[in-house]
């Protein structure tokens, strides 16, 4: 408030009618009470930095997974190639 009557009487003080600044301190007021405060702030950092760590293990657990995932394609098709180039072997052996 104390800031507000500040600003009022600067404005009265540079010659601008006294409904014109009343109207510009309550438009100041207004949008002063839309910033966020330093608490505020604080708290959605919170939030974001417990959010991030959420998302971090889940994409770490699914990361494992994958790796099993890409290990059984891996055998899947490593196996069969690998016999067949030794059942290909066996048979120029012969």
């Amino acid at each position: 408030m104390k800031i507000s009557l500040t600003l009022y009487d600067a404005l009265i003080s540079a010659n601008v009618p006294p409904e014109k600044a009343k109207a510009v301190v309550d438009a100041w007021e207004t949008d002063v009470e839309k910033l966020a405060t330093k608490a505020d702030l604080q708290h959605v950092e919170t939030r974001l930095n417990a959010s991030i760590s959420e998302l971090r293990s889940e994409v770490r657990s699914d990361m494992k997974v994958m790796r099993w995932q890409l290990g059984a394609i891996f055998v899947c098709v490593v196996v069969p190639l690998l016999k067949m180039g030794f059942d290909l072997l066996s048979r120029s052996a012969t």
